[in-house]
Order: C-alpha cells, then sequence, then structure tokens
C-alpha cells in the first residue's frame, strides 16, 4: 500500500504587483515582495499549515512585514525551528527529523 505524497504548491511571481504568492486549494495567497526572505519564510509557513490541515491566512507572529528588513542569526534560526516544528509532522506527530541534528551532535 503506497501512501500518495501531497503536491507542493509552487512559490510564484504575480507579474502586476511584484508580489510572491501561493495558490492553496485555489486560494491565491499573497506573500510580500517576490523574492525577499520575508515572503519565502511566510510561504513555507503557509505550505506547511495547509498541508497539516490548519487555516493558511490565519496570522501569526513569526511572518511579520514590520519586522527589520535584516534580521539576525538568531531570529533566522528561531523562524526555522519553528517552520520546522510545524513541517516534519506526519499523521499529527512529530517525525523525529528535528531532533537528528541533535543527536548526531551528542554522539
Amino acid at each position: 500500500m503506497s501512501t500518495k505524497r501531497p503536491r507542493i504548491p509552487s512559490y510564484r511571481l504575480h507579474k502586476p504587483s511584484g508580489q510572491a504568492r501561493v495558490i492553496l486549494d485555489g486560494e491565491h495567497i499573497y506573500l510580500g515582495k517576490y523574492g525577499t526572505p520575508i515572503s519565502w519564510e511566510k510561504y513555507h509557513r503557509v505550505v506547511a499549515q495547509r498541508l497539516n490541515g490548519a487555516d493558511a491566512s490565519a496570522p501569526t507572529r513569526l511572518c511579520d512585514e514590520s519586522r527589520q528588513p535584516n534580521p539576525t542569526v538568531d531570529e533566522l534560526i528561531l523562524a526555522y525551528w519553528r517552520f520546522a516544528q510545524g513541517y516534519y509532522v506526519k499523521n499529527g506527530e512529530p517525525t523525529g527529523e528535528t531532533d537528528k541534528g541533535k543527536r548526531n551532535r551528542e554522539g
């Protein structure tokens, strides 16, 4: 019995506005200026939320357009960690993917 993996929707350019967007279940979600780190982070977040059954258009603190355009390394790591914790989930349970680096460091 094979489990079909969901198709990951594309990160796209909306040419008239210059914004990035993703189309999820026919809904166009605009992500901010195309090619920016903020728009890529928001893309990953909304896709992960939709694949996990959450509402992708729900607001979140993680991707706030009012944040500084040059985040610190700590902010980037924290943002990715939060994303990874929601992305690496199967059947509602963490897959252990986020623990692999920890196990490798511990020996």
